[in-house]
C-alpha cells in the first residue's frame, strides 16, 4: 500500500499544489472532489473557477460533479477552457484592444492564420519567413512588445487585420486577456474575485500566455491554486506547450507543493512499467516514475510483432480487432492517417464495424466546396482570401511557384511574390464600409491574374443568381437561360476553379469522398475506433493496437525525440486489458519517412521496452 495523503492535498488552501497525476490516475475525479468539498463548506461557487484544456473535458468535469457528488446544476462553479475564459474577459472591453463587441467571434482554422500573416508581412515589404517567425512566436504566448522587431511588426499588421474582420484568434482569446487584466483594474478585480479558488486541469499542456493568465488570476490566492498534470503527457509543443511549466512549479509559486497521485486504475501493470522505462530513457527530466498503487485487477505484458508488409500489418490489426470487437473496446493508433485506408479495408473485408474521423476533403473538392460557400457568404473577407489564394494555386488564373521551391525559377518566385503582395495590400482598402470583396472589385494594379479572378468572381456570382433566379432576367433571353439550365454554372465553376478538367479526375475524388463517407457510416457502439497517436490521449481502451513502429516513423526526425517518446507513452497508457505494438518488414516510401523501402529497422522505443518482437510472416489465402 502507497501513502499518500489524499485528504490532506485535496483539501490543502495553505499553499499552491500541483498533483502529478499520470495516466489514468483519477485526476478528474480529485478535481471534482476538491469542488465538491469547498461548495461543502459554503464557499461561493461565484469564487471558483475550474479551466480545462478542451471542452470534452470540462463537460466530463460537470458531469462528475453532478452524477458523483450530487452537485446540483445551478450551484455548479463557473467550468470552462481556457481560451473560453479568455473570450469572456475580452468580450467584456474589446475597444481596449481594437474590436467590437457586436458580432465579435473566434477565428480557429490554422490555414486562416498563416494566410494572414503572410499578408501582414508583405504587406509592409518584409518576407514570408518572417510572417511565419512572427506566427511563431505570438503562438508560444511568450509576447514582449518591441517596436524595432520585424516579428513584432508583422503581429502588429495582422492584429490590424482581423480587427477590421472583429475576429480574434485561438491564441490571442488569452493574449488579449492578459492585456487587459493588467491594463483595467475594474476587469481584473472582478475576475480575481471569480477566481478566488483556482483549477486548472492538464497543466502541462499550456503554454507561455495560458501561464500569464494563471499567474495574473492566481496573484492575490497563490494558496488556493490547484492544479493537476504530467509531465509524461506534454505532446504539444508545436501551440508553445512545454514540460518546464510543470518541471518549475515550485520556482513559479513559492512555497508550493507538487505530490504525485500514485495510483494507476487503467492500464496492468506491467503496461505502465514497460512504458514507464521506455519514457525514462529518452525523457530523462521526467519527474516520474512513481512507485504507484496498481488498482487494475488483471495484467498483461504488451506483445510487439513484426509484420511482412504494411498489408500484413492491416490484415493482423483487422484479426486482433474481429477477434475482441465488439465485446470489447478496441483503439488502433498510427503515426499519420495515411496508414487508415489500408486498414478500413481489411477491417471491412471481414465485417468488423469501425470508426474513422473525417478527413480533408480531396483538394479539389475542397477548393469547389469553399467557392460554393463564398457564392453564399460574399462579404464574409476570410472566405474571401481564401477563395483568392486557392484561384491563385489552381483555375484559369493560376500563378505558379506557391510553395516557393529549390526548382522554381528566380522569376517565377518573384512573379508569385508580387502577386501575392498585391493581394496582401487589397487589405489596406478593407474597413467597415468596404469589405474584401468589394476592395478586390475596385482593384486596378497591374497583375493580369488578380485582374482575372476579380472578373471570373463577378461572372460566377452572375451565373450563380441566374441558376438561383434571384436576379431579374429578361425573358427573351432564353439562350442563356437555357445554358444555365444545362449545367452552364458547373461547367464554368469547374473551368474557373481549375477542377476536373479530365473525368478520371471527378471519379477519383469520388472515390476518396465515398471512402471518407464509408468510415462515418460503419461507426456506432462497439466499433473499432481508428485514431493518430496524437489525438489519443484523453481516450482509453480495452484492447490498444499500435501500427507504424518503425524507426523512421517514430520517433519523427524533424521533433523533438523526448516529446515523441512521450507521444508514444501516451499511445502505451491508453490500453485497459491488451496492448499490440506492431511495425512491418516493409513500407512504402509515401508512407513512412525514410528511403529505405525493406528491411526497416523497428523503433529505438521498442527496444528500449527490452522485448523481442514476434515475426509473422504474410499471411496466404
Amino acid at each position: 500500500m502507497v501513502e499518500f495523503d489524499y485528504d490532506g492535498i485535496v483539501e490543502n488552501t495553505t499553499s499552491p499544489t500541483l498533483v502529478l497525476a499520470g495516466p489514468g490516475s483519477g485526476k478528474t475525479y480529485m478535481l471534482a472532489d476538491r469542488i465538491a468539498r469547498l461548495l461543502a463548506k459554503d464557499v461561493d461557487p461565484n469564487t471558483i473557477t475550474a479551466l480545462a484544456f478542451n471542452r470534452d473535458a470540462a463537460y466530463q468535469l460537470r458531469w462528475k460533479l453532478t452524477s458523483d457528488f450530487n452537485v446540483a446544476r445551478d450551484k455548479l462553479p463557473h467550468i470552462s477552457t481556457m481560451n473560453a475564459f479568455g473570450f469572456r474577459v475580452v468580450k467584456q472591453a474589446p475597444r481596449k484592444v481594437g474590436l467590437l463587441k457586436e458580432g465579435l467571434d473566434v477565428q480557429d482554422l490554422g490555414e486562416v492564420k498563416v494566410l494572414l500573416f503572410r499578408d501582414a508581412a508583405l504587406a509592409q515589404g518584409f518576407a514570408e519567413r518572417e510572417a511565419a517567425a512572427a506566427a511563431e512566436c505570438k503562438q508560444n504566448g511568450d509576447c514582449k512588445e518591441d517596436d524595432t522587431r520585424v516579428e513584432c511588426k508583422v503581429c502588429r499588421k495582422y492584429h490590424e487585420i482581423m480587427a477590421k474582420c472583429n475576429l480574434v484568434d485561438f491564441d490571442d482569446q488569452v493574449l488579449f486577456a492578459c492585456k487587459l487584466l493588467e491594463d483595467v483594474e475594474e476587469l481584473r478585480n472582478a475576475c480575481l474575485t471569480q477566481t478566488a479558488h483556482l483549477l486548472v486541469d492538464e497543466y502541462q499542456d499550456i503554454n507561455a500566455g495560458q501561464h500569464r493568465l494563471i499567474e495574473l488570476l492566481s496573484r492575490d490566492s497563490r494558496e488556493h491554486l490547484f492544479a493537476v498534470g504530467d509531465d509524461a503527457q506534454c505532446i504539444y509543443s508545436f501551440r508553445g506547450s512545454s514540460p518546464r511549466f510543470i518541471r518549475e512549479f515550485d520556482a513559479d509559486f513559492q512555497g508550493a507543493i507538487c505530490p504525485p497521485l500514485p495510483f494507476s486504475r487503467r492500464c496492468p501493470k506491467t503496461i505502465m512499467e514497460e512504458a514507464g522505462r521506455m519514457l525514462k530513457s529518452f525523457d530523462k527530466s521526467w519527474k516520474g516514475p512513481f512507485v504507484l498503487e496498481n488498482k487494475v485487477e488483471h495484467d498483461h505484458e504488451p506483445v510487439l510483432r513484426q509484420l511482412a508488409s504494411e498489408v500484413g500489418e492491416a490484415e493482423e490489426v483487422a484479426r486482433i480487432a474481429g477477434r475482441y470487437a465488439p465485446k470489447h473496446s478496441v483503439l488502433v493508433l498510427a503515426p499519420k492517417r495515411d496508414f487508415f485506408p489500408a486498414i478500413a479495408k481489411q477491417l471491412r473485408k471481414r465485417d468488423v464495424a469501425y470508426f474513422c474521423p473525417a478527413g480533408e476533403l480531396p483538394d479539389r473538392v475542397q477548393r469547389v466546396k469553399r467557392l460554393v460557400d463564398w457564392l453564399g457568404k460574399p462579404d464574409d473577407d476570410l472566405l474571401t482570401r481564401l477563395v483568392v489564394e486557392d484561384l491563385m494555386n489552381s483555375g484559369v488564373n493560376k500563378v505558379a511557384g506557391a510553395a516557393k521551391q529549390k526548382n522554381c525559377s528566380e522569376a517565377t518566385i518573384k512573379k508569385r511574390v508580387y502577386t501575392e503582395t498585391e493581394v496582401a495590400e487589397i487589405w489596406d482598402v478593407v474597413c467597415r464600409d468596404t469589405r474584401f470583396q468589394a476592395a478586390l472589385r475596385a482593384y486596378a494594379g497591374e497583375s493580369k491574374e488578380i485582374a482575372g479572378i476579380r472578373d471570373g468572381l463577378s461572372e460566377l456570382q452572375k451565373s450563380h443568381a441566374y441558376l438561383e433566379r434571384l436576379l431579374d432576367v429578361d425573358p427573351d433571353d432564353e439562350e442563356e437561360l437555357e445554358a444555365e439550365r444545362h449545367g452552364g454554372f458547373l461547367r464554368r465553376l469547374a473551368a474557373f476553379s481549375g477542377t476536373w478538367t479530365l473525368p478520371t479526375e471527378l471519379a477519383a475524388d469520388l472515390a476518396d469522398v465515398a471512402e471518407l463517407a464509408e468510415g462515418q457510416r460503419h461507426g456506432g457502439p462497439g466499433a473499432v475506433q481508428l485514431m493518430t497517436m496524437r489525438k489519443a490521449k484523453g481516450l482509453e481502451a480495452d484492447i490498444v493496437i499500435v501500427v507504424g513502429l518503425e524507426d523512421d516513423l517514430v520517433p519523427n526526425r524533424k521533433r523533438d525525440e523526448a516529446e515523441e517518446a512521450r507521444l508514444f507513452y501516451v499511445a502505451m497508457t491508453r490500453a485497459k486489458r491488451e496492448l499490440y505494438l506492431l511495425h512491418a518488414y516493409r513500407r512504402p516510401r509515401n508512407i513512412s519517412y525514410g528511403q529505405a523501402i525493406m528491411d526497416k529497422p523497428r523503433s529505438r522505443f521498442l527496444d528500449a521496452i527490452g522485448r523481442k518482437s514476434e515475426y509473422k510472416p504474410a499471411h496466404r489465402q
